[in-house]
């Protein structure tokens, strides 16, 4: 699919996605701190093809893969100097929380097959 063809939000989400996918080949770990990312979501995202992110990128049609920040707006409105001490912050809530993942393998991480219909 031509870039041309694809909205803002679906080619932020091709590249978002291809940022998370590069680095977690270069770096797994690092890739998952800065992105907040579990294990499992950084394996599937490795898994992904160009092919895989395309689809799953226009799939969503005109809705970001990637949810804003709990602390967004204290973030942009935050001064300078605080700003990297309130985004390595944690905010409350499940959906920030690292899961356990001592004892599961890798392979356990991975992305459900597509079915083509």
């Amino acid at each position: 699919m031509s870039q041309s063809m694809l909205t803002e939000i679906q080619m932020l989400n091709v590249a978002l996605l291809h940022a998370i996918r590069t680095g977690v080949f270069s770096d797994r770990d690092l890739t998952r701190h800065r992105f907040q990312l579990t294990v499992e979501q950084a394996e599937c995202i490795r898994q992904l093809t160009y092919a895989d992110i395309e689809v799953a990128s226009t799939g969503a049609a005109e809705l970001s893969l990637f949810i804003p920040r709990a602390n967004l707006v204290q973030l942009l409105t935050a001064p300078p100097g605080l700003v990297p001490m309130l985004a390595s912050v944690r905010m409350g809530g499940r959906q920030n929380r690292m899961p356990r993942t001592l004892g599961r393998r890798q392979s356990d991480y991975a992305c459900p097959s597509r079915e083509v219909a």
